[in-house]
């Protein structure tokens, strides 16, 4: 089949871009679906057409795979999931060569090489190993300490075509597999110093404070469900905050009647002001 030249946004193998208008001023040539030659735009000659696929790669993943990344150290890693759905927009899909235990003594490693091709031919080739003694939960099974060694492996090379996408979506180009286990960097960094108090208040205490109001500062979503945080602005000045649902109406019911509360507290890590209790001050009742 012939190569047809045509204003195009959309390539094959398909992949769904927000910069199409972009792109279709490159003027990039499109190879016409089943031509045995078809090749993504990214892997043509013009380096502008190249530059604006690539683009709409990273708006896509930007909005639909940020769980695909891993934030270590205030870095973030792409996740062997982030490899391969990129990949598989591009045609390029992983395939195990082989998986092999290594003769080590009092260890289980495992050295696992894998290709990514594209239609049939070899793209790159990667090899990469994990091993029990490791600091990380997947060390305690073999077949867990297997298959880490071939998600390495496939990450690894992915990275070799496609490590410049992750750096231009602001991205570590070193998969996270390929990191240490995140305890393990927890354990490994230094010791961070105390943040600055926002108060001259004590680590924990008791006084009377005049609420002032109480309002919502951020919710989230965590393991254990739904939680927001409730701060208490006091016309004293400090500020207390909770994530107990039940402490936080007690907030609320106390900037609501604008009397004097004696309020227990202790300082949290970050530096702020944990409400421990919420109580009638004296003679307020």
């Amino acid at each position: 089949m012939a190569r047809t030249e045509r204003t195009a946004a959309v390539v094959t193998p398909a992949v769904v871009y927000e910069s199409a208008q972009d792109a279709a001023k490159s003027k990039a040539i499109e190879i016409a679906p089943g031509d045995e030659h078809d090749t993504f735009m990214l892997f043509q000659g013009n380096p502008v057409a190249a530059l604006v696929a690539a683009q709409g790669v990273i708006n896509f993943m930007s909005e639909k795979c940020a769980h695909l990344v891993l934030d270590m150290r205030g870095r973030k890693y792409p996740l062997v999931e982030w490899w391969t759905t990129v990949g598989s927009g591009l045609g390029l899909f992983p395939v195990e060569v082989s998986s092999t235990r290594l003769n080590r003594e009092n260890e289980i490693v495992y050295e696992s090489v894998v290709e990514v091709r594209r239609h049939g031919s070899v793209i790159t080739r990667a090899s990469a190993i994990a091993s029990s003694k490791e600091r990380a939960s997947w060390t305690q099974n073999e077949f867990s300490i297997k298959s880490m060694a071939t998600t390495r492996a496939t990450g690894k090379a992915y990275r070799l075509p496609l490590g410049w996408l992750a750096r231009l979506a602001g991205l570590e180009p070193t998969p996270a597999d390929e990191m240490a286990d995140t305890h393990e960097l927890a354990a490994e960094a230094p010791a961070a110093k105390a943040p600055p108090k926002r108060d001259n208040l004590p680590d924990t205490g008791s006084d009377v404070f005049t609420p002032v109001s109480a309002e919502v500062a951020s919710t989230g979503e965590g393991k254990f469900g739904k939680w927001e945080l409730v701060l208490l602005k006091t016309a004293e000045g400090p500020t207390f905050g909770t994530l107990n649902k039940g402490r936080a109406q007690e907030l609320r019911d106390a900037a609501e009647g604008g009397v004097p509360v004696r309020i227990s507290w202790q300082r949290s890590k970050k530096g702020g002001l944990d409400c421990v209790s919420v109580q009638p001050a004296e003679g307020s009742e």
